[in-house]
């Protein structure tokens, strides 16, 4: 895959940083920053599954939204087999 150049904006403290991360590990910022988004994705992967389900999100949505309304069921009667209407 190519490379492209891309602007970002950091605080000095942060850039400080990165350079001197870059510095010690004997590499260049954008291969620490490459290094940082890839940890970043690996760890939210679960994350980017489901954002890659339009359908898995709405869901979530609508279930989110019942949970406001107090249309839920106890997980002590599903687990036991019983439910009152």
């Amino acid at each position: 895959m190519g490379l492209t150049a891309t602007t970002l904006k950091l605080s000095e403290e942060k850039r400080h940083l990165l350079k001197t991360l870059a510095a010690f590990e004997k590499k260049t910022m954008s291969e620490i920053i490459d290094e940082m988004i890839e940890r970043y994705s690996e760890e939210h992967k679960a994350t980017l599954e489901v954002l890659s389900h339009p359908d898995w999100v709405e869901a979530i949505k609508r279930g989110e939204e019942e949970i406001k309304r107090g249309q839920v069921v106890n997980w002590d009667k599903i687990k036991h087999g019983y439910l009152e209407d």
